[in-house]
């Protein structure tokens, strides 16, 4: 019987045991390597742990307290509102701008006085720390408005009447200032007006003592008669009527919007008053038939002596003769206006007499041959004032209506 021993390989024929299968212990009997991956483990660096020290802990957290009270003394929480140099107070809001603030103080303003606003002075916004002493000097934009009202001035939009380009009369509306032009205008309008012109000649008498005498008249004849004269009356009466009248400025005057410093704005009365308010200028005069100098100085509203002071070398007996030109002062409004009107003038154009002598007739006969008839004329002529005055007036057309009859009366010479 074999020994235990003699199932054992001997020691050279021994391999060692190296946890594998059996599979890789027959690679390991035929003599090949395995190449082994070292674990991740093994390939880590090898790191050292960073300790930090008390004292640096202590560096950190006197700076982190730092930042903290930094933060809580410097941040800037609020905005500090400035007409020019004078506070007005400080708002919370950080967000708000110098433009906002204007264009809020502007509405409410313009909603108060009824018309666009522009202030004049600067608001500036600066932006702060509220520290515990500056609190009292917080406030709401409501609060602060009124504060903002007071300490600002202010111009306003006004309907401003230009007189050749220079600024005249601001006023508040556009209606105001078209109804102070309108007033203007007014007070030089031409009325319309009728006007008739009646005159009483010799020919109506002699027309009435016909009438009379014709019932005492025995037969008519026109045998042995002599023409002595005809007599014309050319007195008219008739109606004027003025229509399509055109009025307008001599100076070139409009309406401009403009600002204007709300204590400027004039009121209606006032704005007339100025455009109606006249100053001294020199002009010329030509001397006319029958003046006088005491006659040129009433019309232009002058004294003798003034007359006198504006022609150089002219004495109180001086003598003037007809086309003479003198100078004269003359008050002229800031505005002058303009109409031109066309006035339709139906004239009424009377009749002429006729007188013939019949010598068979006694002294006592007159009879009318011929019964005499008006006529009747419309004239249209356009009349240009200024200011009232007439400088021009011509005659447009001319239409008969018409024709006048001669009256023709016969009468006795026996």
């Amino acid at each position: 019987m074999a020994r235990k021993t003699d199932a054992f390989p001997k020691r050279e024929e021994r391999v060692p045991y190296s946890g594998k299968t059996d599979g890789s212990t027959e690679r390991q009997r035929t003599g090949k390597k395995k190449t082994r991956k070292k674990s991740s483990a093994s390939r880590r660096p090898n790191r050292k742990k960073t300790k930090i020290s008390p004292k640096q802990a202590g560096i950190g957290i006197v700076i982190l307290v730092l930042i903290v009270v930094g933060f809580a003394l410097f941040h800037k929480n609020g905005a500090e509102v400035f007409v020019g140099e004078n506070s007005m107070g400080i708002l919370t809001d950080t967000s708000i701008t110098p433009e906002q603030i204007v264009q809020n103080l502007e509405a409410q303003l313009a909603t108060e006085v009824g018309t666009n606003v522009k202030i004049n002075e600067e608001i500036t916004v600066q932006r702060l720390h509220i520290s515990s002493d500056r609190k009292k000097d917080v406030c709401t934009m409501e609060y602060m408005l009124p504060k903002l009202k007071s300490a600002i001035t202010y111009k306003v939009e006004a309907s401003v009447i230009f007189v050749d380009g220079g600024a005249v009369a601001p006023l508040a509306t556009q209606a105001e200032a078209e109804e102070v032009l309108q007033q203007v205008k007014d007070t030089y309008y031409p009325s319309q007006e009728t006007t008739t012109d009646t005159t009483n000649t010799a020919a109506d008498t002699a027309n009435t003592t016909n009438t009379t005498n014709e019932s005492n008249t025995e037969g008519t004849t026109t045998e042995g008669s002599t023409t002595e004269g005809t007599t014309t009356d050319t007195t008219t009466e008739g109606t004027t009527t003025t229509s399509n009248a055109e009025i307008s400025f001599v100076e070139n005057v409009n309406i401009q919007k403009q600002f204007v410093n709300s204590a400027e704005i004039l009121s209606v009365d006032e704005a007339f008053a100025k455009l109606t308010s006249t100053t001294p200028v020199t002009t010329t005069y030509t001397i006319q038939s029958k003046d006088t100098l005491a006659k040129i100085a009433a019309e232009f509203d002058m004294t003798l002596e003034e007359v006198i002071a504006a022609n150089p070398g002219m004495t109180i007996t001086t003598p003037i003769v007809v086309g003479q030109t003198i100078n004269v002062t003359e008050q002229k409004p800031m505005v002058s206006v303009k109409s031109v009107e066309t006035q339709v003038l139906t004239m009424v154009e009377k009749k002429t007499y006729e007188t013939q002598y019949d010598d068979t007739k006694p002294a006592s006969y007159q009879r009318v041959i011929q019964q005499g008839r008006d006529g009747q004329k419309k004239s249209t002529i356009q009349i240009t004032r200024v200011n009232g005055l007439v400088t021009e007036e011509k005659e447009v057309s001319k239409e008969v209506i018409q024709e006048p009859v001669t009256e023709i009366i016969v009468k006795g010479t026996q």
